[in-house]
């Protein structure tokens, strides 16, 4: 599964890197906001899922900015000029989660993955995902896996 995050965070870290240097006036970077993502539980058996990963890029006013992400626990870290990726990885899904930059950055890109077992292979809503800048709701997106599917990934631009 570690494996499977890592990839999860190189192809986020390759699309944020892509929107950021597309030509097209809307990708540009916007003003500086702290950005911080909740998760909240939807579904009454979080313990039919195996795994769950979450990758967070955003861009920092320079090079030498540090962040002091939070949970400080990541797995894995891409530090390549201004951008910053995190990645965490969880063998089994709590009710809550929240991911937060501690301070202002710019555009980000979040990305999350969950797996389950093969004995239940319905449509299921799993996470409700709040995503805050500075203290501001911008983005509200719900986290489903659909009938038969073992895993579901999925990629958000946060545009604010």
């Amino acid at each position: 599964m570690k494996n499977y995050l890592s990839f999860t965070i190189l192809s986020l870290t390759f699309l944020f890197l892509q929107s950021c240097s597309s030509d097209d006036s809307s990708s540009e970077l916007k003003d500086d906001r702290e950005l911080r993502v909740e998760f909240v539980n939807l579904n009454d058996s979080l313990e039919q899922f195996d795994f769950f990963s979450v990758a967070i890029a955003f861009v920092t006013e320079n090079e030498s900015d540090e962040v002091n992400m939070t949970p400080s626990n990541y797995d894995s870290f891409v530090n390549e000029g201004t951008l910053r990726s995190y990645g965490y990885s969880y063998d089994t899904l709590q009710p809550t989660y929240e991911f937060n930059t501690n301070q202002k950055v710019k555009n980000a890109s979040l990305s999350v993955g969950v797996t389950r077992g093969l004995n239940s292979l319905t449509k299921e809503t799993i996470y409700g995902i709040n995503v805050y800048a500075d203290d501001d709701l911008e983005y509200s997106f719900i986290l489903e896996i659909e009938e038969g599917e073992e895993i579901v990934q999925k990629n958000y631009n946060i545009d604010y």
